[in-house]
């Protein structure tokens, strides 16, 4: 029973979103083969979908074992499919996958199943810790700290630096979307990376600056409200400002937008909202980006800006537009620098980030986390 039910929400999803480009869909969840002399097993449901286009005949079936996998294949060619989806509890190797799927047979899990649809919450499977070894050198070090004394802080004094490393998440990400003329489901890979002070998300400039990159900013300010909003959004695909109104019946609806769409999170589509993933033309991520000089393990003599977004809530939020497999924390490195300068006989203080990596100035963070904050936080320097 448990396993019509889980093969049924299949159905009822992609027939919902095949609906949407307006072809024919019959479904039949009573089509069934009687076992002949054991080689062939039950497909319990059969999807037909006609447009002007092309005409397509998907069968869903379950699988409890590897040989129910060999005998599906005669099933697919009995009831002549153009496509069997099969959904397995076990492990299926790739070679297997890759064979099954030059028959016309596609092979998902029932995790992977679920997880398309949302209906199973993320787990973090795996959270490796790493660090990126810093670039910059002494010399090179003394040089920038003059050159910022020089060139903006001239009445300043140099009161001194400190090696910190802020912490940056890795989600590896999935993004599953359906393919109408091919195969049901498409799948695209992909590394996000957030920092873990405010959850915005970050990208690498081909020096190894990381940089916020502009959309998806500051998840970890997101509210339970805006979370609300969003996880009834992306279930629907799509919602007008009157079905949230009146789903939520809240008189700060249009706030809660405002708020998702200056985030990056939410675009609108006519009179739509729609969840709307970050750009990823490009977009290679920290442990891309930096692959070659990242080190397993955290930094033995240096201070770590602990996080403050938790990785549970930014898979929650990253949840919504696919699956997310793994996570990393990766601490970046950074030189705050401190000048001081004498205004009106009280010293004031002035704060500099500088990549570890390509020493450039990264004035985006020392807006985005304020630079000030973190030396009082860590106690970098004295008052």
């Amino acid at each position: 029973m448990e396993d019509r039910e889980n093969i049924e929400g299949v159905l009822n999803s992609l027939k919902e979103a095949l609906s949407r480009q307006e072809p024919k869909v019959k479904v039949e969840c009573e089509t069934r083969l009687k076992e002949a002399a054991g080689y062939a097993v039950a497909v319990p449901c059969i999807i037909t979908i006609d447009s002007q286009v092309f005409s397509v005949r998907v069968g869903i079936a379950f699988a409890r074992s590897k040989d129910d996998l060999v005998k599906l294949y005669a099933s697919k060619r009995m009831l002549r499919l153009d496509k069997l989806i099969v959904v397995v509890n076990f492990n299926v190797d790739e070679i297997s996958r890759s064979a099954l799927k030059l028959e016309g047979i596609d092979v998902l899990t029932l995790d992977e199943v679920l997880g398309v649809l949302g209906l199973i919450k993320y787990e973090v499977k795996r959270v490796g810790v790493h660090y990126v070894k810093p670039q910059v050198n002494e010399i090179s070090l003394k040089k920038i700290i003059d050159k910022y004394q020089g060139r903006i802080f001239k009445r300043g004094e140099y009161g001194g630096h400190k090696l910190l490393y802020i912490p940056i998440y890795d989600l590896n990400i999935t993004i599953y979307k359906i393919n109408y003329t091919d195969l049901p489901l498409e799948s695209l890979n992909a590394i996000l990376s957030f920092e873990g002070i405010t959850g915005s998300l970050v990208d690498v400039d081909s020096k190894g600056t990381i940089y916020i990159k502009g959309e998806w900013i500051r998840l970890g300010d997101l509210t339970l409200d805006e979370l609300e909003v969003m996880k009834f959004i992306a279930k629907e695909g799509m919602a007008s400002f009157s079905e949230i109104q009146a789903h939520f019946e809240w008189e700060n609806v249009g706030a809660i937008i405002d708020v998702l769409i200056e985030k990056g999170l939410l675009m609108e589509i006519g009179d739509h909202y729609q969840i709307k993933p970050p750009n990823l033309k490009g977009y290679r991520g920290v442990g891309t980006s930096l692959k070659s000089i990242i080190i397993d393990g955290k930094p033995k003599s240096a201070s770590l800006m602990e996080p403050e977004v938790s990785p549970g809530l930014l898979a929650k939020i990253v949840g919504l537009i696919g699956d997310v497999k793994e996570i990393k924390i990766i601490y970046y490195p950074v030189y705050i620098i401190m000048y001081v300068k004498n205004v009106g006989g009280t010293k004031v203080r002035s704060y500099v980030l500088i990549s570890g990596i390509s020493g450039e100035r990264m004035d985006d963070f020392e807006e985005l986390i304020e630079a000030g904050r973190l030396a009082s936080l860590l106690n970098l320097f004295k008052p």
